[in-house]
């Protein structure tokens, strides 16, 4: 799936527990989307640093549920690069069809950040 920015909808963290400040890591679906559709985080500087791409809706009793095809780990709001998965380096790509649920972007994958110039 090509990224096409024409079809992103941000969607910033609900809150972590009860009384915490922290904000979720987790991304959503954005419920208004009407087909498959990415949904993404900006840095403190306002570049994408995180995304999710869902696939086209299906009804599940009525309720419009979408499915997530992979996600773009660029490390942390601040700009670090948190933690390595299963032994690959931030920047990453998560995925359930991905042999070891996780992998290297291939450069179109990755958003234009300076951070992963």
């Amino acid at each position: 799936m090509k990224l096409d920015l024409q079809y992103f909808a941000e969607n910033k963290g609900t809150g972590g527990a009860s009384g915490s400040k922290r904000t979720s890591n987790k991304l959503q679906a954005d419920q208004s989307a009407e087909g498959a559709h990415n949904t993404f985080k900006r840095d403190k500087d306002g570049h994408i640093y995180k995304y999710e791409s869902f696939s086209e809706p299906r009804l599940v009793n009525g309720v419009k549920k979408f499915n997530l095809i992979k996600r773009f780990d660029g490390g942390k709001f601040d700009g670090t690069p948190g933690a390595d998965h299963r032994g690959v380096p931030t920047p990453h790509i998560n995925g359930k069809k991905i042999k070891g649920g996780v992998r290297p972007p291939e450069p179109w994958e990755i958003p234009n950040n300076p951070r992963f110039k």
